[in-house]
């Protein structure tokens, strides 16, 4: 039997790498392979005003990685996040009699909800990465289930803190924060000067504190900044004083480890005036979408200003950094328990075996 993944970005990869380890823990006669979406994800499935010439490039790879998936020859497919891309791919794959797994579906709760149609019709199967998705889906009519935050599985530490210190090249009796710019190439283009400025500016006040930048691009950064790649990204956030992060799933993450931390994210004009028709919810960081209420301070394109004052608070002011770090608790038992990778494995595992 034969399982194909499709996935793009880190976090999906992050969730099939795990994903494929728990299948292969529960039956090693499942072959797996997989499906990049990293270089097609982007303008030809997206908003752009060249609606025309991009839609016809997005029909032509549509096309090519449909080829590309059936020539696996996959008896099951697991669709991992992506949906611009991977609500069009489910829907020509059913088509062809195969059964279909989403994970992490499109928030139609938040905006979008025509997107249930097209979910209805890309999927056999949902597995939801939040509890409240669960009674949303099945309410339209979907076949969803939530296990758990299957990203807690992944937040293995390894490192103690000595390692760490040592790592960063940064003395013990001093502190620091994870600057987290994104990993998509706008994201990291608008975010990562501002989060610098922003650290210069603390450091002013703050002469013994350092920044750790993670992932991101190479780039001259000043004195008392350090950067680090995505390895151990984990073990770095676990002793960080405090995060300055774009918004996605790394928030979930930091919650997760309970560090405090302040979330931007940048939106073109074109972009802001869509969200403002259609977006339903009051917030857009994960934390605050799960908690209900504003856990975390959050921005949508801030000056520097915003975000010095409010890193600020999570650094000098004791009362309201323990506020931020009780709230996160409360979202980080919403994620639990561990082990939601080990489930989706079996349910996976099942649906073959129905087909044997």
């Amino acid at each position: 039997m034969r399982v194909l993944i499709t996935a793009g970005e880190k976090s999906g990869f992050v969730l099939a790498d795990l994903l494929s380890k728990k299948i292969r823990d529960i039956s090693s006669e499942i072959e797996i392979c997989y499906l990049d979406l990293t270089d097609v994800a982007g303008d030809a499935f997206g908003f752009t005003p060249k609606i025309l010439p991009k839609l016809l490039q997005g029909r032509r790879l549509l096309k090519r990685l449909l080829s590309s998936a059936l020539n696996c020859q996959p008896d099951l497919a697991v669709l991992i996040s992506m949906p611009t891309v991977n609500l069009h791919l489910g829907k020509k794959l059913r088509a062809t009699g195969l059964t279909t797994v989403f994970i992490a579906p499109p928030q139609c709760w938040a905006w979008g909800e025509w997107r249930v149609r097209l979910l209805k019709q890309a999927a056999d199967q949902v597995i939801c990465l939040f509890s409240f998705e669960e009674h949303f889906f099945r309410q339209a009519g979907i076949r969803a289930v939530y296990f758990g935050y299957p990203f807690y599985d992944a937040l293995q530490l390894e490192m103690s803190r000595r390692e760490v210190y040592e790592m960063l090249g940064i003395p013990e009796d001093e502190e620091y924060i994870v600057l987290l710019p994104g990993t998509r190439k706008d994201e990291i283009d608008f975010h990562q000067l501002l989060f610098i400025r922003v650290f210069q500016h603390l450091q002013m006040r703050h002469p013994r504190l350092h920044g750790v930048i993670v992932g991101g691009k190479e780039s001259v950064l000043p004195p008392g900044v350090v950067q680090v790649g995505l390895q151990h990204r984990y073990d770095v956030f676990s002793w960080a004083r405090a995060a300055l992060t774009v918004s996605g799933t790394v928030t979930a993450e930091l919650a997760i480890l309970g560090i405090p931390m302040v979330v931007s994210y940048h939106l073109e004009p074109v972009s802001r005036f869509l969200v403002r028709i259609f977006v339903r919810t009051p917030y857009f960081a994960l934390p605050n979408i799960i908690a209900g209420e504003a856990a975390v301070p959050e921005y949508l394109n801030p000056d520097q200003k915003q975000l010095i004052s409010q890193i600020s608070r999570l650094l000098d002011e004791c009362d309201y950094r323990q506020t931020v770090i009780a709230k996160l608790g409360a979202v980080r038992r919403k994620l639990e328990p561990a082990g939601a990778t080990e489930q989706i494995a079996r349910l996976i595992v099942g649906l073959l075996s129905g087909k044997s």
